[in-house]
């Protein structure tokens, strides 16, 4: 049996940065090019539309953290991180976890993510993909995982 006692999934946003990035060396590109001819207004709203863009962009790039300990005083925690600031931080108890749940939403451009339910009531809903089976993987580590915690939550009950 595995013996793992931290379990640490972490999600980067790869793809949304790259287009960001795109976006911003294409507004800094426009910036030069209205530095050499001030009088061209559209090329102005071209490096003001890029920089918007990138901006939103790298706002919806979302990276999140679940870490999951398997002793049952220490806090377990799921982390948001928007341009690289923390914009949402929960913390709970691994023996509080119910059920986690795979849902999915849209109805043209299918999104998937995985629901942790806990036993006060609260959810959380983590890794969004467009690919079912990557959510699906990540479900099933954490299952086994919590599973783990539970079978030797009560081998120490036996004792």
């Amino acid at each position: 049996m595995d013996t793992t006692k931290e379990l640490v999934i972490k999600e980067k946003p790869y793809f949304m940065w790259a287009v960001a990035l795109v976006c911003f060396a294409n507004s800094v590109w426009f910036g030069t090019i209205l530095l050499e001819d001030p009088k061209s207004w559209w090329r102005l709203v071209l490096t003001l539309n890029f920089f918007i863009l990138s901006v939103v962009y790298a706002w919806i790039g979302k990276m999140e953290t679940l870490t999951l300990l398997l002793e049952p005083e220490l806090y377990c925690s799921v982390a948001e991180k928007r341009l690289f600031c923390i914009s949402s931080y929960n913390k709970f108890l691994i023996s509080d976890v119910s059920t986690i749940k795979l849902k999915e939403a849209g109805k043209s451009s299918r999104c998937f993510y995985l629901v942790i339910y806990l036993c006060d009531g609260r959810c959380f809903s983590v890794f969004k993909s467009g690919v079912k089976e990557r959510v699906l993987r990540k479900q099933i580590v954490i299952r086994q995982f919590i599973d783990q915690f539970q079978a030797s939550s009560k081998y120490l009950e036996e004792d």
